[in-house]
């Protein structure tokens, strides 16, 4: 049975609004300003930043990603229920309940969810995507090795390691199509970001709902050549970008969220 909970003053880390200490663990609310709400194994993978606790809009913090204990840590709807909100979107803010960090190396922002219900605050002002722009070097470019994936062991040879960034890329274009499986049991979508950043071109699979379904451009069939054309945002596109669990030897570079700047 569980021990009623007590607000623990010492409990409050980050940008953890407060905490609840049970007995077997402990709650924290974290307020995140979202910015991925992307497409993971049959589930979503959130991510944002955390903000500062306080009335107002609150200072950008680190960067959040809360996971499930299940497959690759993707939520699933009854993981990421919110509550004043039906559909999660970029910029909303919300309370996120946590109950541990998740201890992988190549994924420093991962938190456990704990099954509660998250609150929704208000959806932040658009205009504040220019003031989190990141400029990375690059984007976890090991040598030798193609522009959309790098090995487990590199990631984790990085001085100061996270597995997202928010950029703005160069000549950012789309490309669609369709190809069979590996088995040739099913046929696959292609949805991939080419762009340039820092002088270098990339190519990543695109793993944002909310762009790829609004495309003006439909995916050619099977047999068919991709189409590649520019992203409607043009020089206005930002990218939330992100490193995945490994998977066959590999952390695969996806686009998660495509924005724009006002």
């Amino acid at each position: 049975m569980w021990s009623r909970p007590r607000r623990d003053r010492g409990a409050s880390i980050g940008g953890c609004l407060f905490g609840f200490r049970y007995r077997r663990c402990t709650v924290e609310l974290r307020r995140l300003l979202v910015l991925a709400n992307s497409i993971k194994k049959g589930g979503r993978c959130v991510a944002g930043r955390v903000l500062e606790p306080g009335p107002g809009p609150g200072r950008a913090l680190e960067w959040f990603r809360p996971v499930s204990e299940v497959g690759e840590g993707e939520l699933l709807m009854a993981d990421m229920r919110v509550a004043g909100k039906a559909k999660l979107l970029p910029f909303d803010v919300v309370h996120v309940p946590v109950s541990k960090h998740a201890g992988n190396a190549g994924h420093p922002e991962d938190w456990i969810v704990t099954g509660g219900l998250w609150q929704y605050e208000r959806t932040a002002d658009v205009a504040r995507v220019g003031a989190l722009l990141e400029h990375p070097q690059d984007l976890w470019l090991e040598p030798n090795c193609k522009s959309d994936r790098v090995t487990p062991s590199f990631a984790r040879s990085l001085p100061k390691l996270q597995s997202l960034y928010l950029i703005r890329p160069d000549n950012l274009r789309i490309v669609l199509g369709q190809e069979l499986s590996w088995d040739r049991s099913k046929t696959k979508w292609v949805r991939r970001a080419r762009f340039g950043y820092q002088g270098v071109q990339y190519d990543f699979g695109m793993t944002d709902p909310e762009f790829t379904d609004q495309l003006p451009v439909k995916a050619p069939e099977v047999g068919h050549p991709f189409v590649e054309f520019p992203a409607s945002f043009g020089d206005r596109s930002v990218l939330c970008v992100s490193l995945t669990p490994p998977f066959n030897g590999w952390h695969y570079k996806v686009v998660a969220t495509v924005l724009a700047l006002p």
